[in-house]
């Protein structure tokens, strides 16, 4: 109950505010966008009633005069307009700074940062032109724009490679054989007679040659470093809302809007998903979506040449909306921030 009798109260009294009027007279002066603002007196003269009462004071009435006007320190400004639509037209170019997001519900953490790691983003530029149309101070701008954006591929690995070698190993050998044979020796010159058993050895030498059959692993590593300049080309169809603050010489523009991407061409290397520490080419191993959307947030300021003729700078941001890779485990969305430079020309307004 007590806000709505304050906000009655708040009504009541602007109602009141707006009641007070000073009286002021527009007199042109003879030109299409300025005039002279002047003040009306009113003066009063004060006489007594000529019609006495006995008894009574003679009363003093105030009777008014002819208003004079009096003249104020000129004040210009321009004079109220008909309403129109402004058409705008503006060309020019812009650099930025293009940041790519990588993100995966799918891969390992490793192999996302390696995928993170190789790719260094450089500066990326585009050419745009556009159409406003204004009303009041708020307008809509759509256009074209041709984007290339640019990456320094770049991947260091190191390979191993495992190599097994068969070989036969042939050496020479030697095989003694020794034979001894004993002899029975009788001694027929002792009375008795007598025997002795005397041993003949006989040797036999045999020299051969045989061979091994062997198996040896050695291995090799060395170190691979993949470089390549990736290059993304985009036609792009903004449409923008912009709300305008005019000021004599200038005016600033906060602006919103979407920006819709169309892929012309893509060349580079990636990282392969399938064999990490290899490098692909980029378009065998991703299909890229045809059409992709950013969300696009700035502010302008336009300086005025002249009433047609304007100098347009422009500082923006802008986010991708949806993933630049089609059915792949990975994702890929591009930050932007950049100026914007270029020429506006205004048409004359339609009534």
């Amino acid at each position: 109950k007590n806000n709505i009798f304050i906000s009655i109260g708040l009504l009541l009294l602007l109602l009141s505010i707006s009641s007070f009027k000073t009286e002021i007279n527009y007199q042109p002066t003879g030109t299409d966008d300025t005039i002279f603002v002047y003040k009306t007196v009113y003066e009063y003269l004060e006489v007594q009633d000529t019609i006495p009462v006995p008894g009574l004071i003679p009363a003093k009435i105030k009777e008014p005069v002819l208003p004079k006007i009096e003249k104020i320190q000129p004040v210009y400004f321009p004079l109220r307009k008909k309403e129109t639509l402004e058409i705008q037209a503006e060309t020019g170019f812009s650099l930025m700074y293009a940041k790519p997001l990588f993100s995966s519900d799918l891969l390992d953490e490793e192999t996302l940062n390696l995928k993170k790691k190789s790719v260094i983003p450089l500066p990326a530029g585009s050419i745009n032109t556009s159409v406003s149309l204004f009303y009041k101070n708020n307008g809509i701008s759509a256009g074209f724009a041709y984007q290339n954006i640019y990456e320094q591929f770049k991947f260091g690995t190191i390979k191993q490679i495992i190599d097994t070698s068969y070989f036969y190993k042939y050496f020479t050998a030697t095989d003694i054989k020794i034979d001894t044979v004993w002899f029975l020796n009788l001694d027929t010159l002792l009375i008795k007679g007598d025997s002795v058993y005397t041993p003949l050895f006989d040797t036999i030498t045999t020299k051969y040659k045989d061979s091994i059959f062997e198996s040896k692993v050695d291995t090799a590593k060395f170190s691979i470093t993949e470089k390549n300049l990736n290059k993304y080309t985009f036609i792009q169809i903004p449409v923008i809302y912009k709300h305008r603050f005019v000021k004599e010489k200038y005016s600033l523009s906060p602006e919103i809007g979407i920006i819709t991407n169309i892929i012309m061409n893509s060349q580079g290397k990636t990282l392969s998903l399938k064999q990490p520490i290899t490098a692909e080419n980029i378009n065998s191993e991703i299909d890229f979506m045809k059409i992709s959307f950013q969300a696009h947030l700035g502010i302008g300021i336009n300086y005025f040449i002249s009433d047609n003729l304007s100098v347009a700078g422009k500082l923006f941001y802008r986010q991708s909306l949806n993933s630049l890779y089609y059915n792949y485990p990975l994702s890929l969305k591009y930050v932007n921030a950049g100026i914007y430079l270029g020429v506006n020309y205004k048409f004359t307004n339609i009534k």
